[in-house]
C-alpha cells in the first residue's frame, strides 16, 4: 500500500509542470456533453489537477521570493483551469436542459396522442387493451428519466465546483497573501 502511495504522489516539478496545468482534453470538455460518463471521467481527471495545486500550495513557503512568484503563476494556471470546467459544465447544463424539455414536450404529445385513442375507443365500445405507453419501461418515458437524471447530476457538479472553488481561494489567501484571489470567489 505505502509503495502505490508513493508512487501515486504527485510532485511538481519543471519536467511534468506544463503537463499537469495544461490537459490536451481540457478544450474537448464540452464535447463530451453527450457521455454523461465520460464527461465525467474528464472532470475527475481535471479535479486531480486542482488536488495537484492544492498539494504545490501547501508547500509554497510565502517568506521565500520564488514561492511568492509561484503563488501567482499557480493562481492564474488555477483560475483558468477552474473557469474552464464551470464553463464546461454549464454549457452541457444547458445542452442537457433543452433535451430534457424536447423529450418532455414529445412525451406530452405522445400522451395526448394515447389519451385521443382511448377516448375514441371507449365512445365505440372497444375495450382497452394494455397499460399506458408511459410507465417506467416506455422507451421515451425512461429518456425523460435519464435526462432528468443528468440535469441533477449536473446541476450537483456545480455545486461540487462551488465548494472546491471556496476551499481552494481560501488556501490561496492563506498561502499567497500577496496575490489578488478576487473575483473567483463569489
Amino acid at each position: 500500500y505505502q509503495r502505490r502511495v508513493r508512487e501515486s504522489t504527485f510532485l511538481l516539478t519543471e519536467r511534468n509542470a506544463h503537463q499537469m496545468f495544461s490537459p490536451p482534453d481540457l478544450d474537448a470538455l464540452p464535447s463530451f456533453c453527450s457521455d454523461f460518463t465520460q464527461f465525467k471521467d474528464e472532470l475527475q481527471k481535471l479535479r486531480r489537477l486542482d488536488d495537484n495545486i492544492m498539494y504545490s500550495l501547501n508547500k509554497t513557503d510565502v517568506e521565500r521570493t520564488t514561492d511568492r512568484e509561484d503563488c501567482g503563476k499557480l493562481w492564474v494556471k488555477w483560475s483558468n483551469l477552474t473557469q474552464a470546467r464551470s464553463k464546461a459544465i454549464q454549457s452541457c447544463l444547458g445542452e442537457r436542459k433543452k433535451d430534457l424539455e424536447t423529450l418532455q414536450a414529445l412525451k406530452q404529445k405522445e400522451e395526448e396522442k394515447e389519451r385521443e385513442k382511448r377516448e375514441k375507443d371507449r365512445t365505440k365500445g372497444k375495450s382497452e387493451v394494455g397499460g399506458n405507453v408511459f410507465d417506467k419501461k416506455s422507451k421515451l418515458g425512461q429518456k425523460v428519466l435519464v435526462a432528468s437524471n443528468e440535469v441533477g447530476l449536473l446541476e450537483s457538479e456545480l455545486d461540487v465546483e462551488n465548494i472546491l472553488r471556496t476551499r481552494t481561494v481560501n488556501l490561496f489567501r492563506r498561502r499567497c497573501r500577496e496575490v489578488d484571489v478576487s473575483g473567483l470567489d463569489e
